[in-house]
């Protein structure tokens, strides 16, 4: 994430309590409920009622968690996804990497697309210039926000990236494969006008602190903090 001094006050002002629900037993990840922690210097009226500017971004934030982590409910149209922009088509990739195939977000996406809301693209760069090369090593520009989407494999891994493969076909993505020793990193839509995207499902025995700090966890209870 990149901005000035009082974006990112203003981002780290948006830290939150995220705690989950008890699971349904269609074993679907309910939306969690955002509680202001009362450390940010949230805005309360005299009455001590959070503002209704507050619970606007609060109820923002849920949504956009729901729509990654319900299983129940589908937020896109699979036949017309492929028309949508760039981070809605991120957001549907997030709810089948989740909801169908059992996997842990984190980094980035979480960070600064489902909780901060920022879209941030390259100056003087076109779309087909934003995949660069670093000694035969593909990856984003930098200044790209949302970036990627960080999958962390269930215990049990992959059986197959065909599967994976397969769901997003169904969704008119192309999708170019390049395997790592401890990773799959998945090039997404590389030739469409809204721009490519990043997907790295990282196998099971690589534990995610040698890999990342993690942003979001949405088995767990836990609160997430912007450093700086």
């Amino acid at each position: 994430m990149t901005g000035d001094l009082d974006g990112s006050i203003q981002y780290k002002q948006k830290a939150l309590d995220i705690k989950a629900q008890a699971a349904h037993k269609s074993g679907a990840i309910p939306p969690r409920i955002l509680v202001p922690d009362s450390t940010m210097g949230t805005k309360k009226s005299k009455s001590g009622v959070v503002s209704s500017s507050s619970n606007n971004m609060y109820a923002d934030i849920e949504q956009r968690i729901a729509q990654v982590t319900d299983s129940t409910h589908l937020s896109f149209d699979s036949t017309q996804i492929h028309k949508a922009s760039r981070e809605a088509k991120m957001m549907a990739v997030a709810w089948i990497m989740v909801c169908k195939f059992d996997c842990r977000l984190y980094g980035g996406f979480v960070r600064d697309w489902i909780v901060g809301h920022f879209i941030g693209r390259p100056k003087n760069k076109t779309v087909d210039q934003w995949i660069q090369y670093d000694n035969s090593t593909a990856h984003l520009h930098p200044e790209i926000v949302p970036a990627d989407l960080d999958c962390y494999l269930p215990a049990h891994g992959l059986s197959d990236i065909d599967e994976i493969l397969d769901e997003l076909g169904k969704l008119q993505m192309t999708v170019n494969v390049h395997r790592d020793q401890w990773r799959y990193l998945l090039f997404v839509d590389q030739n469409t006008p809204t721009g490519p995207f990043t997907i790295d499902l990282i196998i099971p025995h690589i534990g995610i602190h040698k890999y990342d700090r993690i942003d979001f966890d949405f088995r767990l209870t836990i609160a997430i903090f912007v450093t700086f």
